[in-house]
């Protein structure tokens, strides 16, 4: 009777011990699923942050490409303009030569007036003619040099208006391509991390 008692005290730890080893099991398993579905969402998460640095990427190389049209676009109207500026450089230099020119004939103007005056015995009619050609010089050469000073200042204005909308355009840039190095590096951290 004491053996069949021990017996039994023997099986039921047996069993007892099976059932441990069962319940174990099922939590290693568990466990185990648990892992595979956190590791999987992991990867998912991974899988899904690269994509969107991958479109933020792709979404600055086209800014960077619409940046470099526009700074190609601003450049050639920046050297239309400076084409434009050299032109009224050119008619600035033709102005001056036209009132040197005007101011010799002034100048000879001066000479025969002086020289109608001297001659006492000319008429009147003539040494009027001479004083209203020199006036009409006089103020011709005023004219042609407001027209030089307006010409001067617009130059200069559009000059510093062409060096400040290429310096935008280049600040810009560099910006664009800084952003792009930027996210490039951490795309290249993301890819090192998966």
């Amino acid at each position: 009777a004491e053996l069949l008692t021990q017996l039994a005290l023997v099986t039921a730890n047996l069993e007892a011990a099976e059932g441990a080893r069962t319940e174990l099991q099922k939590a290693l398993e568990e466990q185990r699923d648990m892992n595979e579905l956190e590791l999987e969402a992991e990867r998912q998460r991974a899988s899904e942050a690269l994509k969107a640095k991958e479109a933020e990427l792709e979404q600055l190389v086209r800014e960077q490409k619409e940046t470099d049209e526009k700074w190609l676009e601003a450049l050639a109207e920046i050297e239309q303009r400076q084409e434009e500026v050299d032109m009224m450089k050119l008619e600035l230099l033709a102005g001056k030569e036209r009132l040197g020119v005007q101011q010799a004939e002034h100048a000879n103007t001066a000479k025969e007036l002086a020289k109608a005056r001297e001659r006492a015995e000319a008429s009147k009619e003539e040494v009027e003619h001479f004083e209203q050609k020199c006036r009409e010089l006089l103020n011709s050469n005023h004219a042609i040099q407001h027209e030089l000073a307006t010409a001067n200042t617009k130059a200069q204005n559009e000059k510093g208006e062409l060096q400040r909308q290429l310096a935008e355009a280049n600040a810009a840039r560099y910006a664009a391509a800084e952003d792009l190095q930027l996210l490039r590096s951490k795309h290249g951290d993301a890819d090192a991390q998966v």
